[in-house]
């Protein structure tokens, strides 16, 4: 406090920076993101015992931006989303988040390198490449966006690696792509759902249009392999694949080419 005289309210208080070690009552790590020669490092998320789930003191907003320079924006309850995400101190939270930025260009995002030597877990889920970073074993992902706005989710908690799960039906084209005979073939797929199995059915035509395989399978909430296996013995050449996923609410159709060497 800084004392004035005649002043009434109380002056400018000083803000004491908190650690980043995710076990304390308060802490907050850092988030940064980095795009060309070009980054947005007033980002970050955390909790504070008096912090509120509205926006508050604790949270933090970007500036104008400048250009199309990165930004993060995590989805608040406010219509000007926050980059600094400040929430009540508890055992577990979820945060999520996007980038922005120009698609097609190589990203990265960057964080506290610290977050103390605990039993708290803390996890990075790239909601568009379905990929899982654990963020105590790392500081820095990158990324390619496919598009300006790029989601991310942050699982922060106890065991939670067993409760990460996407926000949508999702299904990635295989890779890699070419793919080399006699290797198993892999897509992957993402489904949200944890009250009912999702049931996926994968046809593989060859050029001329004739069924080479058709499998059906079960698979769990969270982020699985679909793998057509080896034994098939396909042929070189070029095969078109159509990959329909339906979890009794939803349902997603994915079709693409494939090239076997």
């Amino acid at each position: 406090k800084i004392p004035v005289k005649g002043q009434i309210a109380p002056g400018r208080i000083k803000k004491n920076r908190i650690g980043s070690d995710i076990s304390s009552e308060a802490w907050r790590v850092d988030l940064h993101v980095f795009q060309s020669d070009m980054y947005n490092k007033v980002g970050g998320f955390g909790m504070m015992p008096e912090a509120k789930e509205q926006a508050d003191d604790y949270d933090g907003f970007n500036p104008p931006r400048f250009l199309n320079g990165p930004e993060i924006e995590f989805n608040g309850l406010t219509d000007v989303k926050p980059c600094l995400d400040m929430v009540k101190t508890k055992t577990e939270n979820t945060w999520k988040f996007q980038t922005k930025g120009e698609a097609g260009m190589a990203a990265a995002l960057q964080w506290s390198e610290d977050v103390g030597q605990n039993n708290k877990e803390l996890f990075l889920l790239d909601e568009e490449n379905l990929a899982v970073m654990n963020m105590k074993e790392a500081s820095r992902y990158s990324f390619t966006p496919t598009k300006q706005n790029h989601q991310f989710t942050l699982f922060f908690g106890n065991d939670v690696k067993e409760k990460i799960t996407p926000t949508s039906i999702k299904i990635l084209p295989p890779y890699p792509n070419p793919q080399k005979k006699n290797e198993a073939i892999n897509f992957t797929i993402a489904s949200p759902d944890r009250s009912v199995d999702t049931q996926a059915e994968i046809t593989l035509y060859t050029s001329n249009g004739t069924t080479a395989i058709k499998q059906s399978t079960s698979i769990k909430s969270g982020i699985n392999q679909l793998v057509i296996e080896p034994d098939h013995n396909l042929s070189s050449g070029m095969y078109f694949y159509r990959i329909q996923i339906s979890n009794g609410t939803s349902q997603q159709t994915a079709t693409g080419k494939i090239i076997i060497l």
